[in-house]
């Protein structure tokens, strides 16, 4: 079991509280990168935004952390390495977690793999830790932190803390990933609608936006850091407003009523 200092919980309740103020995977991934940087310095830092298509994986967002890609990127993007091994053992886990290439391979593996004969060795790079973020089995993101051999491998503190921070990152990207998608198909996602249509609260506004993401009491519980029943009496309040009695009757008002009218105007 990784032992944290008290300085180490307070780190995490900060980058956590930085994440959730985020408001878009691109920021996501910057903000993401930036703190966990002031815990364990990294000589380059990527993440990617995954999405399911056509029974693959694709990358949907990369974001760097210095703005500038490694120039073998374009490479990866194309698609080069979609047959390595090494790759699809690493979009492979069950569950959201952080761990070393070196955990899943040896080394001498690692450097026959053409992933790190024609990407990270070439760009410089010694040492990779990953974490991986997963909605149930689908892989949702995954952070890649490089380091050269003057950096040193990652030790095992910073893979529990990273381990720690997988599943809140998951739950974010998550609803990050599914208001855009949402967006995308006509939702609203302006409070101010919502308080005009239904009379939400600005919290209400806020819980609601996450029920129609598809998070859960508990997972909406964890991503504002209240409690499960503070959670479920701001639900009841919204339903009674909205005039439904269950999440699918709600999406489906939301989906209804919910939308900007372009004609729209108050009487």
């Amino acid at each position: 079991m990784t032992q944290y200092t008290s300085n180490d919980g307070k780190l995490l309740l900060d980058i956590l509280y930085r994440i959730n103020q985020t408001e878009d995977i691109v920021s996501f991934g910057k903000t993401a990168l930036f703190f966990i940087r002031t815990y364990r310095n990294f000589s380059s830092g990527m993440f990617f935004s995954l999405k399911a298509l056509n029974n693959d994986v694709i990358i949907d967002t990369a974001v760097f952390d210095d703005d500038k890609p490694p120039s073998r990127f374009d490479q990866f993007l194309n698609g080069r390495y979609d047959n390595d091994k090494l790759l699809k053992a690493m979009t492979a886990a069950s569950d959201s977690c952080a761990f070393r290439d070196e955990d899943l391979f040896g080394q001498k593996e690692l450097l026959k793999s053409d992933l790190y004969r024609n990407f990270i060795t070439p760009e410089g790079f010694r040492y990779v830790a990953r974490i991986e973020l997963m909605d149930g089995s689908t892989p949702i993101g995954q952070f890649v932190l490089l380091n050269t051999a003057e950096e040193g491998d990652f030790d095992n503190g910073f893979i529990g803390l990273c381990n720690t921070l997988a599943k809140h990152l998951s739950l974010k990207a998550r609803q990050l990933q599914r208001a855009a998608e949402a967006t995308s198909l006509g939702l609203s996602k302006a409070p101010e609608e919502l308080k005009r249509l239904y009379g939400l609260s600005d919290r209400e506004c806020e819980i609601a936006l996450l029920i129609a993401n598809g998070l859960s009491d508990r997972e909406i519980s964890e991503a504002l850091v209240i409690s499960t029943s503070t959670v479920r009496k701001h639900v009841h309040n919204t339903y009674e407003k909205m005039g439904v009695n269950n999440r699918a009757a709600f999406v489906q008002k939301l989906f209804t009523d919910g939308k900007p009218r372009e004609n729209a105007h108050t009487m």
